[in-house]
């Protein structure tokens, strides 16, 4: 039991940043050619990538979601998702943006799941008033 124990606390350790839920439309460039995807997580060390067919592990990508374009590497790749690791740690307010919907002007945009649905009708570039 003692040993079941320090190996899960050790795979706690192992995550250095909060992981956020997100639902937000994104891209993977790699050398063979394009994917189009959502984040379903994001941290400032990876995100959790959602696509029909997802790439193999240590494949070298770029992960582009609203006005980022992060380089980052396939670390696992299973039925329908891959995770990915950032080649250097994104900033924790791109983390909050994407999680918050604020995604900048050129971008899509993130929204954490949850909110309303009707957020998801609404095209890039449009954003829901208030009051």
């Amino acid at each position: 039991m003692a040993s079941y124990l320090s190996r899960t606390a050790h795979a706690a350790d192992r995550r250095a940043y909060q992981r956020l839920t997100v639902d937000c439309h994104a891209q993977l460039v790699l050398p063979s050619g394009e994917r189009a995807g959502r984040i379903s997580d994001l941290s400032e060390s990876g995100a959790r990538f959602e696509t029909e067919k997802p790439p193999l592990a240590g494949t070298s990508a770029r992960l582009l979601w609203g006005d980022q374009d992060r380089p980052c590497r396939v670390m696992w790749s299973s039925d329908g998702r891959c995770g990915l690791h950032f080649d250097r740690p994104i900033d924790n307010t791109i983390v909050a943006r994407t999680a918050s919907g604020e995604q900048g002007a050129q971008g899509r945009f993130g929204r954490v799941i949850g909110q309303s649905s009707s957020l998801r009708a609404l095209r890039p570039g449009i954003r829901p008033t208030r009051g």
